[in-house]
């Protein structure tokens, strides 16, 4: 997955996880615990994530959602 001469694939992790996030009914039968929010918003996962760029418009659209009011 990835090695010195070639960048890991992060396109479906990134499209699983901002339509986990993203998505009111899983949300609202699944809600994200504490822990979970914490790993979501870490900053060495957020770097992976917009780093996908295939997926990174469709995470960066989902944290600006997450983060909506969230002071």
């Amino acid at each position: 997955m990835g090695g010195s001469y070639q960048s890991p694939n992060f396109s479906p992790l990134v499209k699983l996880i901002t339509r986990m996030i993203h998505n009111e009914e899983l949300i609202n039968k699944y809600p994200l615990t504490d822990i979970e929010k914490k790993m979501f918003l870490h900053e060495d996962f957020l770097k992976v994530m917009l780093g996908a760029g295939a997926s990174a418009k469709q995470f960066g659209v989902c944290l600006a959602n997450m983060c909506k009011g969230n002071l």
